[in-house]
């Protein structure tokens, strides 16, 4: 095997590495994050949802609060009671 070859094709890793490297931080830089902080309802979104949100943007303190473990209680029921739908203004009665 000739010597060249081998450094030819180091070359042309490190050719797509960059190339790839680049279109990554190019593309990047056209969708920017949403910030985690950032709650805007949407419309159809109930305030089961929007607290559910709320919990998981504050991180692992959410654990301790007992709004937070009502609200993943509440989810937890309604996910798996999927065939019978609740009412949001029932569900926005028991958070309160």
């Amino acid at each position: 095997m000739d010597i060249t070859i081998g450094i030819r094709g180091v070359a042309y890793v490190a050719l797509g590495g960059a190339l790839l490297g680049a279109a990554v931080t190019l593309n990047d830089q056209r969708y920017p994050a949403t910030p985690a902080w950032k709650t805007e309802l949407s419309p159809g979104v109930t305030v089961l949802d929007a607290e559910l949100a709320r919990c998981k943007a504050i991180g692992a303190q959410a654990a301790n609060e007992v709004v937070c473990k009502t609200v993943w209680d509440a989810n937890r029921k309604r996910f798996l009671q999927s065939d019978v739908r609740q009412p949001a203004s029932e569900t926005v009665g028991q958070l309160k």
